[in-house]
């Protein structure tokens, strides 16, 4: 609270929307004191409790063509707006978005799947992976302090190098390795 006049109040970050927070106030001068006892602040506003979790399906993943491509080939996944609904995007934007591993708390180290910092938070991968993926991801996005976080999801990309090497005859393994 500041010290000097107007004495203004800030809500701190754990406030839970809609509930009232008891608070005591004590006021005086030269003259007089005044206890105000039972003050109850409520925290509202109408960026409050806007995103919610669509439903999505696997499938929608599970059909992404992220084969191997011999020529850089960025291929866009999806956007944000697949994982969220946000009942006032034009008032309430999401304020950041951030790609989680398949646990929802660590943030992603996959280095072939890349999400953009700022609206529409649009996630890509480029298919050249050598030895391609298969991961679980989430994703964490705000509105303000206010976090969703979407169920996980799983992306894999597979690996032309994986299927190129095949033994033809023991030939090579003769004459190149020993026993």
């Amino acid at each position: 609270m500041d010290k000097k006049y107007p004495y203004l109040l800030e809500v701190g970050l754990k406030a839970v929307p809609n509930k009232p927070e008891p608070l005591c106030v004590k006021c005086g001068n030269a003259y007089k004191n005044i206890t105000y006892n039972k003050v109850e602040v409520i925290q509202t506003g109408s960026c409050l409790n806007v995103l919610s979790e669509k439903d999505f399906k696997q499938e929608y993943f599970d059909k992404k063509d992220l084969k191997w491509h011999p020529k850089p080939k960025l291929v866009n996944i999806t956007n944000a707006e697949f994982f969220f609904s946000n009942k006032r995007a034009s008032i309430c934007p999401m304020t950041k978005c951030t790609l989680l591993k398949g646990d929802c708390k660590t943030k992603s180290t996959n280095k072939d799947v890349k999400m953009d910092l700022k609206w529409p938070y649009m996630f890509t991968t480029d298919q050249q992976s050598i030895l391609g993926y298969n991961d679980s991801f989430c994703l964490e996005c705000f509105v303000g302090d206010q976090k969703a976080i979407s169920k996980p999801f799983n992306l894999t990309q597979t690996s032309k190098c994986l299927t190129t090497l095949k033994t033809s005859d023991t030939t090579f393994a003769k004459k190149f390795l020993k026993f």
